[in-house]
């Protein structure tokens, strides 16, 4: 049914999302030693790139591409993002990170869009509500989660140093998001996002 792979999709990109909340200073600390100067201008950098995604956007591209293109585009430009923000052993790899992973924000609202046109208007609130609870699980388990998965890769565990860890477990999760938003029906491009 192609709103319950909506419904996975967006929890596992709410639970890829809570990767940078939980660890990015931790990891920006261990990995490169930024200050919190550099890891407020990273994090405000991010969060202005997706404040363009989704405010000048989302909407050309869900004409253009549709709301499942543009959500699984989205999905795979945010795990690249990830990816070498995972991978960045300096602070210029990472810069170039920040707006893959700002541009993730393009998925989000066209799932949203595919999932409301899949119930009536009857039922919008009772999907909102779904997908908040979703989120809300994803913000419960993946703090514990993400910060976990960031100590096994700094402490020995794995036989190798992995600070990036977290970042690969978001990736993973946002190419899952991508093939499961993917299997959807497809909108037009101009169904959606009006």
């Amino acid at each position: 049914d192609g709103l319950a792979l909506l419904a996975v999709a967006h929890f596992l990109q709410k639970l890829a999302h809570v990767a940078r909340p939980a660890t990015f200073v931790l990891y920006a600390l261990h990995r490169h030693g930024w200050d919190e100067l550099r890891v407020g201008a990273a994090l405000a950098a991010v969060g202005l790139v997706s404040a363009i995604a989704q405010s000048a956007l989302v909407r050309p591209a869900c004409a253009r591409l549709g709301e499942r293109g543009v959500a699984v585009l989205g999905f795979a430009i945010g795990a690249a993002g990830r990816s070498l923000a995972g991978l960045a052993a300096g602070e210029i790899a990472f810069a170039l990170a920040i707006p893959l992973m700002g541009l993730w924000s393009l998925a989000p609202p066209a799932v949203t869009g595919l999932a409301s046109q899949l119930v009536g208007g009857d039922a919008q609130g009772r999907l909102q509500g779904a997908l908040g609870a979703l989120g809300g699980v994803a913000g419960i388990v993946g703090p514990g989660f993400f910060t976990l998965a960031f100590a096994r890769g700094i402490d020995g565990t794995l036989g190798f140093e992995a600070p990036g860890i977290a970042f690969f477990a978001s990736a993973a999760m946002l190419l899952g998001a991508a093939v499961v938003a993917g299997r959807t029906g497809q909108s037009s491009p101009s169904a959606g996002m009006r």
